[in-house]
């Protein structure tokens, strides 16, 4: 069984910096939104960080050791906590990290732009968004209100 907690978890946080690349634990604050899942044993199985950027948008960066660990149940506490504070969830991907694109879209998140260097000041990065009603692990999704695109920002089927 695994243990869940939305604390300030050290070890967390270091897998996020060792699967991003980008130092959080320096900055990190208790009120930023912590996950971590542990398993019984205590090894670190997926953590996720949201670091507030204004009245409206939080930061997500998470990583993943074991896909099990991510319940439906817990997409629904995670987003339904961050939607109860903010209007748009925001997560930053390396252009070559395929993987972490695919997580994201699959996890409900769009395409909103390109960033340079928008990772840690030094490397470039693939913006995604989601709104509430664009969150389809919330009660009430009915389909969410974009268009979608792919990755030159063109709407898919208009080519």
């Amino acid at each position: 069984m695994n243990r869940v907690s939305f604390e300030l978890e050290m070890d967390g946080l270091r897998l996020i910096e060792d699967r991003t690349g980008v130092e959080i634990r320096r900055y990190a604050t208790p009120s930023w939104f912590h996950c971590t899942v542990f398993d019984r044993h205590d090894y670190v199985k997926a953590a996720c960080v949201a670091e507030p950027q204004s009245l409206f948008e939080v930061h997500f960066s998470a990583a993943i050791e074991d896909p099990t660990a991510i319940t439906r149940r817990l997409l629904k506490t995670i987003f339904g906590t961050l939607f109860s504070r903010y209007a748009r969830i925001v997560a930053k991907v390396e252009p070559d990290n395929y993987h972490s694109a695919d997580v994201v879209r699959r996890l409900g998140f769009q395409y909103a732009g390109f960033l340079r260097r928008g990772l840690d000041g030094n490397r470039d990065a693939y913006i995604f968004d989601m709104l509430r009603d664009d969150c389809r692990w919330l009660p009430g999704y009915e389909g969410g209100t974009i268009i979608r695109h792919d990755f030159a920002g063109e709407p898919i089927g208009m080519h």
